[in-house]
């Protein structure tokens, strides 16, 4: 399947070509018995940067941020926290462990 998704895409050079991307899509949490649905992008770029935007009618907007090192969360709901820097925003990057292969 990785094998089939490479050649997809045009080979290995030009998955290690890739220097950033946008996903996006439906999740559901359920926390506590409650179920939530959220909306949500993730944007990557390979020089540390990383995004995730959750959107939902119940939670509004959740932005967590990754940039340099610089890392915060935002709520649409005035909540604004700055978190600990990671180590490697590389680890964030959904492509990893096809990329060392």
């Amino acid at each position: 399947m990785i094998a089939e998704f490479v050649q997809s895409i045009g080979g290995e050079t030009a998955l290690k070509a890739i220097r950033s991307y946008t996903l996006s899509g439906r999740s559901e949490l359920l926390v506590k018995g409650t179920k939530n649905q959220f909306d949500f992008n993730v944007f990557f770029e390979k020089s540390g940067k990383y995004a995730e935007v959750l959107r939902s009618d119940a939670a509004g907007e959740i932005r967590e941020v990754h940039s340099g090192g610089k890392h915060f969360v935002q709520t649409d709901y005035g909540l604004t926290r700055d978190m600990p820097p990671f180590a490697n925003t590389g680890d964030l990057d959904i492509l990893a462990p096809i990329r060392n292969i």
